[in-house]
């Protein structure tokens, strides 16, 4: 495998204002101890996204296991399950009203990569949750 690092995030962009932490939050039904979520930052200024960090994690994390590409990835495999646990739950209503006030809405997966490339395998169930809700997936590399 040649990812080293992996960061999956909702991100909510590309209005005139920031996205209001209370409309954010409510939106996306957010509660405190969500074991979902990893992280939670709301854009401070006008075009700054909100961001719903799920899962962020690094190979090297791993360097003391048997075999840490393994676990790495079984990690990751992981969190895509309870990623797309936390999207079934989320409505389709509530995200497009905050469309309807001009906030796009996407998953972004930021990877750092060796070898010129990347093995990462994206389940059909998570695939099926962004699409019921919309969601395209932008997934850069080495950024």
């Amino acid at each position: 495998m040649a990812v080293q690092f992996i960061r999956i995030s909702l991100r909510g962009y590309g209005q005139k204002n920031p996205i209001a932490s209370a409309q954010w939050t409510q939106t996306w039904e957010l509660k405190k101890n969500d074991t979902a979520i990893h992280s939670l930052k709301h854009g401070s200024s006008a075009w700054e996204a909100s961001i719903i960090t799920f899962y962020e994690d690094e190979l090297i994390a791993y360097k003391s296991e048997t075999e840490p590409n393994e676990i790495f990835v079984a990690s990751i495999e992981a969190a895509f399950t309870r990623i797309t646990n936390w999207l079934n739950q989320r409505s389709i209503e509530k995200l497009n009203d905050l469309r309807s006030n001009g906030v796009k809405i996407d998953i972004f997966i930021g990877l750092w990569i060796d070898n010129d490339q990347f093995d990462l395998q994206l389940p059909p169930a998570f695939l099926s949750a962004c699409g019921r809700l919309d969601l395209k997936i932008d997934i850069i590399s080495n950024n």
